[in-house]
């Protein structure tokens, strides 16, 4: 089901291309960065900035004020071609409110270049702005101002434009972040991983996973400050790169409640079990009243002996909303059913939605069979062999 002139490039002059992707085309030039590698990470950004307007955008917690009035409001912060920005605004029609983007980036040779796109595609209701990132959504904390869904896809570390993006989101706003220093997040350098998210990560079979998490105690880490609370809808480790979607709620009740869903990591030096250690513990049943939590481990491994090491602190609750899987996996199959289907990675995300929406809830970290049967010298059963026992 595949569109057949996705992933197809138009003849002509090498430095000024027209590249073709989901519903939108745009002429790519050597002076702004493209990457088709990351086009699995645009068709599922569209399709969950097209669910969240459709189906979530007027879900709020109990806590959540009314936040949406008569517009709304995508910000592209860091646009380079605005191919994304353009994908938003010709393939996200399903909300009933008027849609703004706003296409963003620094450099004045990008933003000729979205302009010209924008003609190209006919899509007039993207606002282009030169501007720092940072400094654009620092100027839009008003709440009259609020964007309704950011997306921070930066070369590198997200975390320098959190910060902002956590003041200037609505409340009950869809967060969409990026990060490809996997090297970093994968304990290949401990310490600017803990300079840059605050966490510090271990080199074991479950990095990528441990990589998604650390994202996620950052990401909370900062709405916490501002009486905020962010929710991973869903969170994939794919290729080079980790991307999160997050709901952000204002609640300085649940801000201070997410310290029980935050745990250092115990790993043993010897057969590389692990356990978690959280923060804190509620106490007596009152959610109100939380206490420091009673460690759990011995300073030596039960199973083996060896003595640990300590990774963290990561987010030890569920990194997915099912709900939202749910509804990413309903409309990409009504775009299927429907003959639209506009995504050059349809198949692969049907496949991943798949995976994640049969993960245990709850349930962190991973062992891998071929790991453990190294350490315990045996052969290598089959995984359905091994999953019957």
């Amino acid at each position: 089901m595949m569109d057949p002139i996705d992933k197809k490039t138009a003849s002509g002059d090498k430095d000024n291309r027209i590249i073709r992707e989901g519903k939108a085309q745009i002429h790519c030039r050597k002076q702004v960065f493209y990457n088709q590698v990351q086009e699995f990470n645009r068709d599922l950004s569209v399709l969950a900035a097209h669910t969240y307007l459709k189906n979530e955008l007027w879900k709020s917690s109990t806590s959540s004020k009314i936040f949406v009035k008569d517009r709304v409001c995508i910000l592209d912060a860091l646009s380079a071609s605005g191919l994304r920005s353009i994908r938003y605004s010709l393939e996200c029609k399903q909300c009933p409110l008027p849609i703004d983007i706003i296409a963003n980036d620094i450099s004045e040779e990008a933003i000729n270049i979205i302009e010209s796109n924008i003609e190209l595609n006919n899509a007039y209701n993207v606002i282009v702005t030169n501007e720092d990132a940072n400094m654009l959504m620092y100027k839009k904390k008003a709440l009259n101002e609020r964007i309704t869904i950011i997306d921070l896809d930066p070369y590198g570390c997200p975390t320098k434009f959190l910060d902002s993006a956590i003041q200037n989101i609505v409340d009950g706003g869809l967060l969409m972040v990026t990060s490809t220093d996997m090297a970093v997040l994968c304990g290949n350098h401990g310490n600017a991983c803990f300079a840059k998210y605050g966490s510090y990560p271990l080199r074991a079979k479950f990095c990528h996973e441990m990589a998604l998490r650390i994202i996620c105690a950052s990401v909370n880490s900062n709405a916490a400050r501002y009486g905020r609370h962010a929710i991973p809808l869903l969170s994939l480790s794919v290729d080079f790169y980790c991307r999160i979607f997050f709901r952000v709620f204002t609640s300085k009740n649940e801000a201070q409640r997410s310290m029980t869903k935050m745990a250092y990591v115990y790993l043993c030096k010897g057969c590389e079990s692990f356990q978690l250690q959280p923060l804190c513990e509620i106490k007596d049943g009152n959610e109100k009243n939380l206490v420091p939590a009673t460690v759990k481990c011995d300073k030596t491994c039960s199973i083996c002996g060896h003595s640990y090491r300590i990774g963290g602190p990561i987010w030890s609750a569920s990194i997915h909303d099912k709900d939202f899987v749910h509804n990413l996996q309903n409309e990409l199959e009504a775009l299927r059913e429907s003959d639209s289907n506009h995504f050059g990675t349809y198949r692969r995300m049907e496949g991943m939605l798949q995976l994640v929406a049969e993960e245990l809830d709850d349930c962190p970290l991973y062992y891998h069979l071929d790991r453990l049967c190294s350490i315990v010298c045996c052969q290598v059963s089959s995984m359905k062999y091994f999953v019957q026992y």
